[in-house]
């Protein structure tokens, strides 16, 4: 019988590709985050930016937002607010807004949005490799 445990053999969920993206965009994220905000660009001049918004006992909440210059003005587009949980290696993406509108899983009223929650995580995956990012 081999020693591979049976999580290894299990195709990984989107929280968990999501966690493994974050973590190869950005390695050491958490000891960065709580060093200040990551600036990430690449030689196509793609920015992005990660900030810390709040620490708990199980989770980070962050926003990860792809910035360009219009105007003069620094200008998010888009932005998504992850949920990282460390101890289980997941990223949940729980907001995203871009400039025409914003999209909630948790919904002010408590509630949960299962449409957004399943294509918002999707989605994040899918934008990342897309902008392939290559930190300096």
């Amino acid at each position: 019988m081999s020693n591979t445990k049976l999580t290894e053999c299990l195709p990984k969920n989107v929280y968990e590709k999501n966690y493994e993206i974050l973590h190869q965009i950005c390695p050491n994220i958490y000891e960065r985050l709580l060093a200040g905000d990551i600036d990430l660009s690449n030689e196509n001049h793609i920015q992005l930016k990660i900030e810390l918004l709040k620490k708990q006992n199980n989770y980070y909440d962050i926003t990860i937002s792809h910035n360009f210059v219009e105007n003069g003005d620094v200008v998010p587009d888009p932005e998504f607010i992850l949920r990282l949980y460390p101890k289980y290696e997941l990223v949940e993406i729980v907001q995203y807004q871009d400039r025409f509108g914003i999209r909630y899983v948790y919904l002010p009223n408590g509630k949960i949005d299962p449409k957004a929650k399943i294509e918002l995580n999707h989605y994040f995956s899918t934008w990342v490799s897309q902008i392939n990012i290559h930190e300096h």
